[in-house]
């Protein structure tokens, strides 16, 4: 199973977002038990749901997204329509969740 595209930037994200249809982005934590239940959920769903985008961003490794949107907790599913911020998803949840 392949993974999940990892942005690198706040622009590298809005570059990604903002051709999409519907776009959801992972923010999580590397190693964290929540996370890594978030990430793996979502990389299930991933190739079976048609037209839309799944984007990841490390905490570690990334730091001027999760201020934009007002994220303090890891993981955090943030879901955009057309390009533009839709709503906020916390925690770990199973794939027909999403």
């Amino acid at each position: 199973m392949e993974k999940l595209t990892e942005v690198t930037s706040y622009n590298d994200f809005i570059q990604k977002v903002t051709s999409a249809e519907k776009a959801y982005l992972l923010i999580y934590k590397d190693g964290a038990e929540n996370s890594t239940c978030a990430y793996e959920n979502l990389k299930k769903i991933k190739d079976q749901v048609k037209n839309i985008r799944v984007l990841v961003a490390n905490v570690s490794k990334v730091r001027d997204i999760h201020p934009k949107y007002g994220v303090t907790s890891a993981p955090t599913l943030l879901e955009f329509v057309n390009g533009e911020y839709s709503k906020t998803l916390k925690g770990c949840h199973e794939p027909d969740f999403y």
